[in-house]
C-alpha cells in the first residue's frame, strides 16, 4: 500500500507542478525582441506569432531590459514544462498500469488542479456543493482543503477510497 500511496503522491505532485508552471508561463510575455533602425533611430518591438500572423508591440527603451528578462524567464519555464510533462506522463503510466486509477480519474485530477486557485473564503461553499454526501474521510480532506493545507485532488482521492 505504501508503494501505491507513493505513486499517487508523485502523480499529484507532478500535476500540481505542471499547473504551477503553466500559470507562471501565462503571466509572462511571449515572443522575442526585434530591433528596427528607422531614419537613424533605434526602435524595439516585442514580436510573437498568433496563428499565421506576427504581432508586434513597441517596447520603450526604458522597459527593454525588464521585458527581455521576462521573455527569458518564460522560455526557461517552457523548457521546464516540457520536462515536467514527461515526468507526469511517466507517473500517469505507472498509476494506470498498477490499476490504482482509471484514465478518466487521472484526467479528472488534471482538470481539478485549477480548483486550488479558488480563494479560501469561497472554498467551503464550493466543495459542499460538489460532495453533498461525504463520508468522514472525505470531510476530513475537505476541511484541510478549506483551510488551505491540502489540494482539491486530496478530496478526490479520499472520495475514491485512497
Amino acid at each position: 500500500m505504501n508503494k501505491d500511496k507513493r505513486q499517487l503522491e508523485v502523480l499529484i505532485s507532478s500535476i500540481n507542478e505542471v499547473t504551477r508552471i503553466e500559470a507562471v508561463i501565462d503571466s509572462l510575455p511571449r515572443g522575442y525582441i526585434s530591433v528596427k533602425r528607422i531614419a537613424g533611430h533605434t526602435y524595439y518591438y516585442r514580436q510573437w506569432r498568433d496563428k499565421d500572423k506576427i504581432i508586434s508591440h513597441y517596447v520603450p527603451e526604458a522597459f527593454l531590459n525588464g521585458v527581455k528578462q521576462k521573455i527569458i524567464i518564460r522560455k526557461e519555464n517552457e523548457q521546464l514544462l516540457r520536462i515536467t510533462k514527461k515526468d507526469l506522463l511517466k507517473a500517469v503510466r505507472l498509476v494506470e498500469k498498477a490499476g490504482l486509477l482509471t484514465h478518466e480519474q487521472v484526467e479528472e485530477l488534471k482538470e481539478s488542479a485549477k480548483y486550488d486557485n479558488i480563494p479560501t473564503k469561497e472554498r467551503s461553499e464550493f466543495v459542499k456543493g460538489r460532495f453533498p454526501n461525504a463520508d468522514k474521510k472525505v470531510l476530513e480532506a475537505i476541511n484541510y482543503y478549506v483551510e488551505g493545507d491540502a489540494s482539491y485532488n486530496n478530496i478526490l482521492l479520499a472520495s475514491w477510497g485512497f
